[in-house]
């Protein structure tokens, strides 16, 4: 957690990830679900809201770093932040219709705990609720070194997501996308990890 604190109070602004806000808008496309009458929940937020312009009719977001979430609540006052862990879902006593990740899944630290929380996504999840995410998957050429992140085959996710009770209705592997591993570098390398774009719904349980 320290090293998430560090992180966000060396650097003070945010920047939306369009990815993501793409891959959300594709996710109410998909299903035709009308932002205006679901609750959503943006895990691994940072100092802002991906989703904020979306007009949901609750948005909240959490994150694990303190410092990030002071920031959060000072550049968007008007919705509401929790510092938790993408682990610790279970607290909440609600279920929300629509769970983005803003690219936090990668940053937990074992393929172990990335079944906990896709557990605890589904935990969540009102039935017919959608579940977002894009993610650091393997690449042929893929170089990993002194990075803290966690990567996982395509097929993994695949089946972890399907083991969770979630029904995949998205799964894209973008040609030539990565996502740069090392935030020290601002340019994408051969040797960085491939993309991966998944959208997945709980089933109703009476259907």
């Amino acid at each position: 957690m320290n090293q998430f604190n560090q992180a966000h109070l060396e650097r003070d602004h945010f920047l939306k990830s369009q990815t993501l806000i793409d891959l959300a808008q594709k996710a109410l496309s998909i299903t035709s679900l009308s932002a205006q009458d679901l609750k959503a929940l943006e895990i691994g937020c940072g100092q802002g809201l991906n989703l904020a312009d979306f007009n949901f009719s609750q948005l909240l977001g959490v994150d694990i770093s303190e410092a990030a979430i002071n920031k959060a609540k000072t550049n968007f006052p008007n919705y509401e932040f929790k510092c938790l862990s993408s682990l610790e879902l279970g607290q909440f006593q609600e279920s929300f219709d629509f769970i983005l990740d803003a690219h936090q899944i990668h940053y937990l630290q074992s393929q172990d705990e990335i079944c906990r929380y896709i557990n605890g996504v589904y935990g969540q999840l009102s039935n017919g609720g959608v579940f977002c995410f894009e993610a650091m998957v393997k690449s042929k050429e893929m170089i990993l070194s002194d990075l803290s992140v966690t990567v996982l085959d395509y097929l993994e996710y695949e089946r972890i997501v399907t083991e969770a009770g979630l029904r995949i209705i998205y799964l894209m592997l973008p040609s030539g996308r990565k996502i740069i591993a090392d935030k020290k570098r601002r340019a994408a390398l051969s040797s960085d990890p491939d993309v991966l774009l998944v959208i997945a719904t709980k089933e109703d349980a009476a259907n």
